[in-house]
């Protein structure tokens, strides 16, 4: 009997050494380039990727490093900035994605050049950093997972999607020191935190403008938000309306809002706000929403990414289960916060299901605005206007 306490002790001591500490998973792009391990012989390395084959300049450029390019004698920095693309006669599935050409610098400083994934995977070595990990996914076309754990066999990795009300879906896989990607079979369906009372969320009403939605939305380094909404300008079917931008703190407060003109993008740069329409910087705000001269500049916005959170989702409906949520945008924070915003939709008689006979007389629409921690679930949720 003593024996078998002691077995099964150990077991819950296995156990806890072995609990999940799951941390967020960053792009490919966004690890440093000496956050990885290359092998002894290799000290620079880049990865140019090309919209075609015929293509002249990279589109973009993967660089890993022991010693930055600019340590290199300028000679070396132009020879190996000059290095032309080519390609092998391998089948497209042993190449590197995206037209992709390996460059890289030895320790004796002699170039080299492949196209192939086996030859990275070498330079590689060992897969035992999360830059190394985001680089084996990538290569396999797998970039959507979320959030990473160590493990004494290389790394365990886990996604979390919304997939309908209030159900999110998590699934696990395994990523070998190899960069062996093997797809878990631990799918599981999880009910979203707050989702069933909706206690996260907080309805906003107005009594004379009418929030029908919002469409973009960036954040700044502390996790304020800036949001670009419609408004109408009272409560009637038809009304005109106007654009606003609203500024929240990363707890959901509404801080300011300000009418604006057009349609336009937002985009956050050293704690400014920039209102930007078909590449051009229109109207700057500081931080405390005060409208300011500047000399024009040029400035793109990025696309979203839409691995995490899919841009048409039903989530977080209520008991009655005939609310639906369209995500217009979202951005990633702090700690891997997910910001979104869009529309909360309610349908009187029940969710369309597109068939003739779903008997749905109408529609009510609300602007949304939701925070969620880096595993999907709900942190709080702001509708406004949904005046049902």
């Amino acid at each position: 009997m003593q024996f078998g306490r002691i077995i099964a002790l150990l077991v819950v001591m296995i156990y806890a050494l072995q609990a999940v500490e799951w941390k967020p998973l960053k792009r490919v792009e966004d690890y440093a380039g000496d956050e990885y391990n290359l092998k002894a012989n290799v000290d620079y390395m880049e990865i140019r990727l090309f919209k075609s084959k015929r293509s002249e300049r990279a589109n973009k450029i993967l660089v890993l490093y022991k010693k930055p390019l600019s340590s290199y004698p300028q000679k070396i920095v132009t020879g190996f900035k000059s290095l032309a693309k080519k390609y092998s006669n391998r089948d497209s599935y042993l190449r590197i994605r995206d037209n992709g050409n390996l460059f890289f610098i030895d320790t004796n400083s002699k170039m080299f050049w492949s196209d192939e994934i086996k030859d990275l995977k070498s330079l590689l070595g060992e897969i035992d950093t999360p830059a190394e990990l985001a680089m084996a996914l990538w290569l396999g076309y797998s970039s959507d997972w979320q959030s990473y754990a160590k493990r004494s066999n290389g790394y365990q990795i886990r996604r979390v999607r919304i997939i309908s009300k209030c159900m999110d879906d998590s699934t696990t896989g395994v990523v070998d020191r190899d960069g062996n990607h093997i797809m878990g079979n631990d799918i599981r369906h999880i009910i979203r935190t707050g989702c069933s009372r909706r206690k996260a969320t907080r309805f906003v009403t107005h009594k004379k403008i009418d929030y029908e939605s919002y469409s973009d939305i960036a954040i700044d380094s502390d996790d304020n938000i800036y949001a670009i909404g419609y408004v109408n300008r009272d409560k009637t079917y038809h009304s005109k309306g106007y654009v606003v931008l609203d500024k929240y703190s990363s707890s959901g407060k509404l801080l300011w809002s300000r009418k604006i003109t057009g349609v336009p993008n937002i985009k956050v740069v050293n704690g400014f706000a920039y209102l930007i329409e078909n590449g051009k910087t229109t109207v700057k705000y500081t931080s405390r929403g005060k409208r300011v001269s500047f000399a024009p500049i040029k400035m793109t916005v990025t696309p979203r990414e839409t691995q995490r959170v899919s841009p048409t989702l039903q989530v977080l409906s209520d008991e009655k289960k005939n609310i639906e949520i369209s995500i217009a945008s979202h951005v990633v924070g702090k700690k891997g916060s997910i910001y979104v915003v869009g529309a909360e939709i309610f349908y009187p008689s029940g969710i369309p299901d597109g068939s003739a006979m779903c008997g749905n007389s109408g529609q009510v629409y609300g602007a949304v605005i939701a925070k969620l921690d880096h595993s999907g679930a709900t942190l709080w949720v702001r509708v406004l206007d949904r005046d049902d």
